[in-house]
């Protein structure tokens, strides 16, 4: 998929692209970095883990899987 696209693509709707992680970690790590550190942390962080938790670890266990890392995968799970 990664030499027929240029980037890695899945057509399934629980699975982040390339470009919705990348822009994820890029909001993420503003907040983190702004001036209201403790509000964040205190009321939207939670929120933001809540609403993108299950979709991250489902991707996470797709793209280990992909790349033959399932036992490190488990380990993480536990």
């Amino acid at each position: 998929m990664f030499k027929s696209e240029g980037r890695w693509v899945h057509q399934d709707e629980n699975i982040y692209s390339e470009i919705e992680l990348q822009y994820l970690c890029s909001s993420l790590a503003a907040m983190v970095n702004a001036p209201n550190y403790q509000e964040f942390n205190e009321n939207e962080g939670i929120t933001i883990i809540e609403k993108h938790w299950s979709k991250t670890v489902h991707t996470l266990e797709v793209l280990m899987n992909q790349m033959n890392m399932m036992y490190y995968f488990q380990k993480l799970r536990l």
